[in-house]
């Protein structure tokens, strides 16, 4: 009997140290397929040198024959990477 109380108590332990952010159920945002996030590197290559060169979303969408969603990821993961930057004029160019 004192082994399984140990052997609970060390699984309390743990679970305080690494679980911080334990939750009861968890739900995956974005996790339905509904947006593509696999780009080839050299897609995000062109699509920075476009982005810099100012083309809009609606021509980005055109050119790499994804929906603009596809791109706000984009978007979103090369800004928080500091590989492109924000521009005047936003997503139209």
């Amino acid at each position: 009997m004192a082994m399984v109380e140990s052997d609970e108590l060390a699984k309390k332990r743990i679970e305080a140290a690494w679980l911080k952010n334990k939750r009861d159920e968890t739900y995956t945002a974005l996790d339905d397929g509904i947006i593509n996030f696999q780009w080839s590197k050299s897609e995000v290559n062109e699509f920075i040198k476009m982005w810099n060169d100012g083309a809009s979303i609606m021509r980005l969408s055109g050119h790499f024959h994804r929906p603009q969603k596809d791109l706000g990821i984009l978007i979103m993961d090369l800004s928080l990477k500091r590989r492109i930057e924000p521009r005047e004029k936003g997503l139209w160019g």
